[in-house]
């Protein structure tokens, strides 16, 4: 762990991913020495955070969209300034980027249903119709760059959009619409590509094209070189679209049709329209339960890595500082510590004057005796009243937690129900479809359990703590209930002054008395014994069990059982503890409260280590049994330090290497095993990208992470390139191997800039078909003019456009913007049919082709000679328009 870099007051464990405002961290926030808890840190991309007009836009926008606390609108909770850099602090989410659950998808091969994907574009859209509430300028808010990068789904199956309402008010800075294209590309909605122009219908693009990208496994893009309509026809669809029915996929094409056109203003006018036409035309069961079906999928994806996921959290947080770096923080308790020996000393000071002058008042000692009493009898009578409302506030906890737990039982046993129908009455016919239901019935009774197990400890939690605020509540009340009694009780019983011919100081001295002995006793909470308060070591008021400073008894706890030293494999420790510790020994230092009966109450382990280890060192300690600590003969509590060791078996882990810069290392790696150059044909990728990169040589730019070995164990695709080729290059770069990295003749770890390149064959031109030669005797053929009756057009258009005829982009750049008439002579037969054309002028051997292919579609009524059907050349004109 020794390579984790500290940012600002948080230690930065992994770079997860990057979206549309910049970088974002998994890190741990620092406390003393320990990392307390989770975030996610954002490190602002340059272009927004050294602009100084655009940054304070976007804090402004995110504390402004903070405020509503609209669920699903993922916000930071600190913006921080650190030199130039700026970062974003969020609550740390257990999830991902749907960027990354697509490329997990990608890589694990797991198919996308058509349920799923709905689910999730649903979702979507009911977040953004709720964040459509906040108000900005007197307009609803909308997103604006709604990539998947900016959108994060947890375990539990919830959505949350990152950024949001945050690009829309940016204005229209070069430098950052440079910046956000080069970055999003494909992406982007047309119209920010166009000229940076955002509108709420933007949002309805992005989650059109989410759905696009779910169901046919690749983004929508506009090419400049079809219409919108030729793109829509041309959609590849899965084999779940393809086995529905007609009207499912028309209705999917529509609603890419109102999602994806180019044009803002013909899409659907807001996500609530979106919302409505998936409601009516897509009449799927589940999408009532959307947040259950994304939760089920995302736990089958993340079922292998999950507790490995949850040990790296764990380990994470169980990381420690070194000593330097909280040496300050521990010189000020040091301080404190001294100012309250003094406080003792001086309460020790003041107990001793007051006890050598008792023995010199006997009538206002007489008087205190009586306030006492009256105010302990007060006191007696309200702690039975307090006790008779506590125990009726107890039973109102318990019947409300009781009510809470039933109603819950209910809700959560009609949508177990409402699932459980879902999956029985799905058709299964083989055996491994009847095998496949019933590992999801038995999923879903481990779901119902565990969900009725969280429910259960937050109501349980929620009720204690309304218990805790009552019962601070009531203690405030009485503690002023009874200064007031004991104050008018002081004035009722105070002695009226006698002539007495003591001494001034004996008065006085008096009089402080008795204002202290009248003061009662606060009532104690009703808290176990091991929580008072330390009294103070006054012989004369400590009580058997009271709590003493251990420096103040007259006779320490001496240890009657409990041993000095533990073997770990004993205590029936995980696996991942024994093996993190192997062939160590700890010295575990902890402070214990032994009680009055020698037991011991109480732990505080010093050290951090994992829950179960934690768990099982205050089992051994809670063994010990001692003689107990007593003051003056009273035996009372004590806290006091102890350790002992514990040893784990086996050999210790090799020292894991340092990651350090490139160009501070002495040797640099070089490549023992792995080709730079490969086919894209080895990595079978899908036709659309084999069509779209045929004839080229694609150069993968990429960092490579290689450890002590060798081995690449972590891949950095960078620019703009497919997330289907970023997983394949990834699996190929993972198995390169080189020689290790050296800083001073010990190998350690680096990133390594590398270059992948990936070829694609060239497409086959298409062998142009030969038609059959027709042949014709020339001596049949008659001159046009002389014949009786001339041929008339019958079919056939007169002017074309270059589309229709299929030609070449460099034929139809030479002519771009022109309209060619291309003069020829057709032969028409006896029977009106064009049998022959010769294409006149001097144009391009395609050109020509394609203009005879559409002269002979004409038709005629034939020529006549005589009153008989005859052949003749006959001259045309067909106009080609570009």
């Amino acid at each position: 762990m020794s390579e984790y870099s500290i940012v600002n007051n948080y230690c930065v464990f992994e770079e997860l991913n990057s979206d549309s405002v910049g970088i974002n961290y998994r890190v741990g926030e620092i406390k003393d020495r320990n990392v307390e808890k989770h975030w996610l840190l954002t490190e602002v991309y340059p272009s927004i955070s050294n602009n100084p007009a655009v940054w304070k836009r976007v804090a402004v926008l995110m504390e402004g969209i903070k405020k509503p606390n609209i669920p699903g609108l993922y916000c930071p909770e600190k913006i921080i300034e650190e030199g130039e850099k700026s970062l974003l602090v969020y609550p740390f989410i257990k999830g991902k980027s749907l960027e990354t659950i697509l490329e997990d998808v990608a890589r694990s091969n797991t198919p996308l249903e058509i349920e799923l994907a709905f689910s999730i574009a649903v979702d979507i859209a009911d977040v953004l119709e709720t964040g459509s509430t906040i108000i900005i300028n007197k307009t609803k808010s909308f997103h604006g760059v709604l990539t998947p990068d900016n959108i994060m789904i947890n375990l539990d199956g919830k959505i949350f959009l990152k950024n949001y309402g945050v690009f829309p008010y940016l204005g229209k800075d070069p430098q950052l619409l440079t910046e956000t294209r080069k970055k999003f590309n494909n992406m982007l909605a047309p119209e920010f590509i166009r000229d940076g122009q955002l509108t709420p219908q933007t949002d309805i693009y992005y989650v059109g094209n989410i759905i696009h990208r779910l169901l046919t496994g690749e983004y929508f893009y506009h090419s400049p070189e079809k219409d919108f309509e030729s793109q829509l026809s041309d959609i590849g669809m899965t084999e779940h679209i393809l086995a529905a029915d007609d009207d499912f996929s028309s209705n999917i094409i529509e609603l890419f049709r109102k999602t994806l056109n180019p044009d803002p203003a013909k899409r659907f006018t807001s996500i609530k329209g979106f919302k409505d036409y998936v409601s009516k035309h897509f009449q799927i069961e589940e999408l009532s339960s959307a947040t259950f079906i994304i939760a089920y999928f995302m736990n089958q994806l993340y079922m292998k890595t999950m507790e490995e996921d949850d040990k790296r959290l764990n380990d994470e947080l169980a990381h420690t500082l070194p000593e330097e770096r909280v040496k300050t923080e521990r010189e000020k308790p040091l301080a404190r510590e001294k100012i309250d020996d003094h406080v003792i000393e001086d309460i020790l000071i003041e107990l001793e004057q007051q006890k050598r002058t008792r023995k010199k008042i006997v009538i206002p000692l007489v008087l205190v005796i009586i306030v006492i009493l009256a105010v302990s009898g007060f006191i007696i009578i309200n702690q039975q009243r307090q006790a008779r409302i506590q125990e009726q506030a107890q039973l109102q906890r318990e019947q409300e937690l009781a009510n809470a737990m039933a109603q819950m039982r209910t809700e959560l046993k009609a949508e177990y129900e409402k699932r459980l129908k879902f999956i029985e009455d799905r058709a299964a016919t083989t055996e491994e479809e009847k095998k496949a239901r019933e590992r999801e019935v038995e999923e879903l009774k481990k779901w119902r359990e565990e969900q009725e197990k969280r429910t259960e400890e937050r109501l349980k939690a929620q009720i204690a703590l309304k218990k805790q605020m009552d019962a601070a509540k009531a203690k405030e009340r009485e503690a002023k209930k009874q200064e007031q009694a004991a104050k008018t009780q002081a004035a009722k019983t105070q002695p009226p002054p006698q002539e007495t011919t003591e001494t001034t100081e004996t008065t006085e001295t008096t009089e402080t008395i008795t204002e202290q002995k009248i003061e009662p006793k606060p009532v104690e909470p009703v808290v176990k014994k091991e929580e008072q308060p330390e009294i103070k070591p006054d012989s004369n008021i400590v009580e058997r069990g009271d709590i003493i400073p251990i420096d103040s008894v007259t006779f320490t706890p001496s240890k009657l059982s409990g041993m000095r030293s533990y073997k770990a494999n004993d205590l029936n420790l995980s696996a991942n503890t024994l093996d993190k510790y192997a062939g160590q020994t700890l010295t575990v230092h902890s402070d214990i409260l032994v009680d009055e009966r020698g037991n011991v109450l109480d732990t505080k382990i010093k050290e951090r280590f994992p829950g179960d280890l934690q768990a099982k060192l205050t089992e051994v300690l809670k063994t010990w049994t001692y003689i107990p600590a007593e003051l003056d003969k009273t035996k009372v509590k004590v806290w006091m330090p102890v350790d002992f060791k514990l040893a784990f078996e086996g050999t210790p882990k090799p020292k894991e290497a340092a990651l350090v810069p490139l160009d501070s290392v002495t040797y640099r790696p070089s490549k023992l095993k792995g080709n730079r150059k490969v086919s894209a044909d080895e990595l079978k990728l899908a036709n659309s990208i084999m069509d779209r990169y045929a004839g080229q040589t694609l150069t993968v730019q990429s960092t490579v992470l290689i450890n002590e070995r060798g081995n690449v164990t972590g891949v950095n695709i960078k620019g703009n390139v497919p997330n289907e080729i970023k997983v394949k290059a990834t699996e190929i770069l993972k198995t390169w191997k080189f020689t290790p990295a050296e800083k001073n003749k010990t190998k350690v770890k680096v990133w390594l800039p590398v270059q992948l390149g990936i070829t694609f064959k060239a497409k086959p031109k298409p062998k142009p078909k030969k038609e059959p030669e027709i042949v014709i005797d020339e001596s049949t053929i008659v001159p046009l003019d002389s014949v009786t009756y001339r041929p008339s057009k019958l079919r056939g258009n007169r002017k074309v456009s270059a589309d229709e005829l299929k030609l070449s982009r460099s034929t139809r750049s030479k002519y771009k913007g022109k309209t060619l008439t291309v003069r020829s002579e057709v032969l028409i037969g006896e029977h009106g049919n064009v049998l022959k054309v010769r294409v006149k002028g001097d144009f391009p051997r395609e050109l020509k082709l394609g203009a005879a292919l559409t002269l002979k579609t004409w038709k005629f009524v034939p020529a006549e000679k005589n009153k008989e059907k005859v052949k003749v050349w006959y001259p045309v004109r067909l106009l080609i328009t570009f």
